[in-house]
């Protein structure tokens, strides 16, 4: 595994010299999704072709007379290090105030990335009260919705070796840059820390958590590539990622790709292809006396955060009443709704869009 060095804060006055060539989409948070306004601290949704992977409360964070503004934090002012948008997250303590936390966020690439090609992972990073580390990137083939706020257990291709100091208020980031070789084609990626806090160095522990602000992130080939091709190591670290993206999709595993129905602009309707895709799951689940599915209801982003968290559980509702009817016992049936979160597709254009109105039904075994 590579690990990510921290540079010296005073590379802050020099841009990246690959920032030209940067394969993130939007990654300084400033564009801000079609229909969506910023608050002080919005969800992480607002920054368009941004989500999280799972139920922690990743936020955008947005500028406030000349500051970011924090509402937990608004004694420890600092601003943005490009534009007025950043993201936060927290990195630190499985068990937050009670329930399990932690937070990621979720973005896409302009284009897959090259197998056999080693590209630089870099970002800037500002703790808020204590400092951490093993803040790192993991990609995967499509993004994840995954219903807990937990630890997400993948092995990131790089991630920051050394702690990031708390800068006790001041307005500092600090630059952390490591880099990979790509063993897959993937355009999806995750930014957090996927370690245990066992395995998580940190500066102190007096709030028992470790926010962290992260702007201005760059994924770029180097200019340096390698002689030899991927490592059956490497691939295989790749292709754990990908079985772990897929248990936990739903509870208790997946063995299988994502069955998905897809629906019209604020409708629950079944469409008559819909109905044809259900009828076969319906028989398969005759089939299986042991197996289990999970419905997964999601939106696009017409309407507000309420109105499409009630349409995605709408469409649940309607694809189980569906299979019900074909007989498919309701005790084999469980249901999760995320409205407009996770997109699988941006919601800047109606292809797009259309993407995001669907079901995503997920197998499981007993």
């Amino acid at each position: 595994m590579k690990s990510i060095r921290l540079f010296a804060t005073l590379f802050s006055c020099f841009p990246s010299l690959l920032s030209a060539q940067n394969l993130v989409l939007n990654p300084s948070f400033e564009e801000v999704a079609s229909g969506k306004s910023v608050t002080l601290n919005s969800d992480i949704e607002v920054a368009a072709n941004w989500s999280a992977p799972n139920a922690g409360a990743s936020l955008l964070y947005t500028t406030k007379d000349g500051y970011v503004y924090d509402p937990n934090g608004a004694s420890w002012p600092f601003k943005a290090r490009t534009g007025k948008n950043v993201a936060g997250m927290n990195v630190y303590g499985e068990s937050y105030l009670g329930d399990a936390r932690r937070e990621y966020i979720q973005g896409t690439l302009a284009r897959p990335l090259t197998v056999g090609r080693k590209y630089v992972f870099e970002f800037w990073v500002h703790y808020h009260c204590e400092g951490a580390n093993n803040i790192g990137i993991v990609f995967l083939p499509n993004k994840i919705a995954d219903e807990s706020g937990g630890l997400l257990k993948f092995e990131p291709v790089a991630h920051q070796k050394d702690v990031t100091k708390y800068d006790n208020g001041k307005d500092t980031w600090t630059l952390v840059r490591g880099t990979f070789v790509a063993a897959k084609p993937f355009e999806s990626f995750i930014i957090g820390n996927f370690f245990p806090d066992s395995l998580t160095q940190i500066e102190d522990n007096g709030y028992g958590h470790h926010f962290a602000y992260i702007d201005d992130i760059l994924v770029n080939e180097t200019k340096d590539q390698p002689s030899a091709p991927v490592s059956q190591a490497e691939i295989e670290k790749w292709d754990k990622n990908v079985v772990a993206s897929k248990n936990m999709t739903a509870k208790g595993g997946n063995p299988s790709d994502a069955q998905k129905v897809y629906f019209e602009i604020a409708s629950a309707e079944i469409l008559p292809e819909t109905a044809a895709t259900l009828d076969k799951i319906a028989t398969e689940l005759s089939q299986k006396p042991n197996a289990k599915i999970e419905l997964s209801g999601f939106a696009s982003s017409e309407g507000s955060d309420a109105y499409n968290k009630q349409l995605s559980k709408r469409r649940n509702q309607s694809v189980r009443k569906y299979l019900l009817s074909k007989g498919v016992a309701s005790s084999n049936i469980s249901l999760t709704a995320f409205g407009e979160r996770n997109p699988a597709e941006s919601n800047d254009t109606e292809e797009g869009r259309s993407k995001n109105r669907r079901v995503e039904i997920v197998w499981r075994e007993e």
